[in-house]
């Protein structure tokens, strides 16, 4: 049964909701990379957005590069928005007992872009977030 069975039932993409944490945000980097959209909500489906099979294989590829942590097909199924994928990757990293998403680098010109989506109260949750250290957890 491959992804591309499930499309017909995926719902159609929801409002723009940005990135909420930096997982989020590098996910959402690679999917605007490789489905050639500019926005995509954290809470879309995969399939919505035309991703298939191919596409995830992509994405996944880029992101175990990234991350240094598997990220199988069958994550994309069971995981198929940014939000869920986001949390299955934290737990990976998590597990694996690699630096979170947290820690590593973020593309400045696409924070920005996913900063002037949010609201005041996201913007604030996510400067919270990050000023967190692994300690305060």
């Amino acid at each position: 049964l491959g992804i591309e069975s499930v499309a017909a039932s995926e719902p159609a993409p929801s409002g723009n909701v940005a990135p909420r944490n930096p997982t989020e945000l590098h996910i959402a980097n690679v999917w605007r990379e490789v489905l050639e959209r500019e926005e995509i909500s954290v809470l879309d489906p995969f399939l919505a957005h035309g991703g298939d099979s191919v596409l995830a294989a992509q994405i996944a590829v880029r992101l175990e590069a990234a991350l240094d942590i598997e990220v199988s097909m069958l994550d994309f199924f069971d995981s198929p928005t940014i939000a869920a994928l986001a949390l299955v990757i934290d737990q990976k990293l998590a597990a694996a007992g690699k630096r979170t998403v947290d820690s590593a680098p973020a593309d400045t010109e696409a924070l920005v872009a996913g900063l002037e989506n949010m609201t005041d109260e996201e913007a604030q949750r996510l400067l919270d977030e990050l000023q967190k250290g692994p300690a305060d957890e």
